[in-house]
């Protein structure tokens, strides 16, 4: 009984406040009704923006060991299993690159002795969805310097990766191309799942897709 009195001396304040605003505002009960709807649908809009934005923005975290395969680009007889180690998180940007920070490296593929595999590393997916992998280095004169080791491609929804890895050209200058270039892509057991993975991940920076 003393619930049902209480809720009864709310609801009716709550009446008495509305007809105050009715008479404040010079406006009739039904308009009055119209804008408090109007303002909870764009609160409530606002909120669940919010919630997708900040759902979205949350870092992801990444530590899977994927079985792959290495090969190149328009060669079909050269192809070997290697297998990718990631272990970070995955930043979703709204207003810039994402970014992977973490390890990220290729079991098989020796780096240069002043390298170390477990050292974390920035990986920036631009709008094509390409990324670097790198390592700083220190230029023969003292000076700052960067060695590359591939490009990367992630889908982190079905955990697929694409690398195009760079190889010292004849110039000595260090890059990768499509035809003949070395390509690991994982997951993948075969070099026709490796090349699907790669044209599907590199489909915006390809001319044409690899075979």
């Amino acid at each position: 009984m003393k619930s049902f009195l209480t809720f009864s001396q709310a609801l009716k304040t709550v009446i008495e406040y509305l007809n105050m605003l009715y008479y404040r505002l010079g406006i009739t009960r039904e308009t009055l009704m119209k804008k408090i709807i109007l303002i909870s649908i764009a609160v409530v809009a606002l909120l669940a923006l919010l919630i997708s934005w900040a759902i979205h923005a949350w870092p992801v975290r990444i530590q899977t060991t994927l079985e792959g395969v290495l090969t190149r680009g328009g060669i079909s007889s050269f192809s070997e299993e290697y297998t990718l180690e990631i272990d970070g998180r995955y930043y979703r940007n709204l207003f810039r690159d994402d970014e992977f920070l973490g390890t990220f490296a290729i079991k098989e593929i020796e780096l240069r002795k002043d390298f170390n595999r477990e050292e974390t590393v920035s990986i920036r997916f631009d709008e094509n969805g390409r990324g670097h992998l790198y390592y700083p280095v220190e230029e023969p004169d003292g000076g700052p310097g960067i060695y590359y080791v591939s490009m990367v491609f992630m889908d982190i929804k079905d955990m697929k990766v694409a690398m195009g890895i760079h190889e010292e050209t004849a110039s000595g200058q260090s890059g990768w191309g499509s035809s003949g270039g070395l390509i690991f892509a994982a997951p993948a057991k075969s070099r026709s799942q490796a090349i699907e993975i790669t044209n599907e991940l590199m489909d915006e920076i390809l001319i044409l897709p690899i075979k």
